[in-house]
């Protein structure tokens, strides 16, 4: 077995120091990225631009000169979970600075993954649009409790007060009363969101709809 020292003088395995290294890329890699969710969510722009000024380059600077670092980390992590593809996207001040694909679309080969290739990521979603509608909420486009059919007329549930009482926090919450997994399948088919939305008004409820009322 290959050997090497580390500061300590203790003796430790090559593949334990590599391990190690790549856990603490990561952790500067994790650190940046969460600086830029931040940045770009919580500060006004004019606020966000004079802050990264005094602080040092732009956050764009930043993670452009860290590119090289964060494509081997990413090529390390395919090869370490055996992924034979992925996207990655970072944004940073509302604006999309890096955009990439890694590998192939299947571990039998196939096309290579850009960033417009779709992946089946299942309930990733959920804290994707949890997030999304609180960047929407902050920034006054809408509220949790505005109607969903008020934003989008052509949503309908079968039961007509429900429908109507339906709230953008009841999405979250997942309190409509729909079975689970309601109409999945239809996306796996490939029919377009608009049909999607259309096919709930048909599907029978398996619960109440729960609603809380404050006084």
């Amino acid at each position: 077995m290959m050997m090497t020292s580390c500061r300590s003088s203790r003796i430790v395995p090559a593949a334990s120091s590599a391990r190690r290294q790549a856990s603490l890329a990561g952790g500067m890699l994790l650190s940046l990225l969460t600086a830029a969710a931040f940045a770009s969510v919580n500060l006004p722009r004019g606020a966000r631009a004079a802050e990264m000024s005094e602080s040092g380059p732009p956050l764009e600077a930043q993670i452009e000169a860290l590119t090289p670092e964060i494509e081997t980390y990413t090529a390390g992590g395919m090869k370490t979970f055996d992924t034979p593809g992925l996207a990655l996207g970072i944004v940073a001040n509302d604006r999309l600075v890096y955009a990439k694909g890694f590998g192939v679309r299947s571990k039998t080969g196939g096309e290579p993954v850009d960033t417009r290739t779709v992946f089946q990521i299942g309930s990733t979603t959920k804290a994707f649009l949890a997030t999304t509608l609180a960047i929407m909420i902050d920034r006054d486009k809408l509220r949790w409790d505005d109607r969903v059919v008020d934003l989008d007329p052509d949503f309908q549930l079968k039961d007509p007060w429900v429908t109507r009482e339906f709230r953008v926090f009841d999405l979250l919450a997942q309190r409509s009363g729909l079975p689970p997994y309601a109409n999945d399948a239809l996306g796996l088919l490939g029919l377009a969101e608009s049909a999607l939305i259309r096919s709930l008004r048909y599907v029978d409820t398996a619960g109440e709809f729960i609603i809380r009322w404050s006084g």
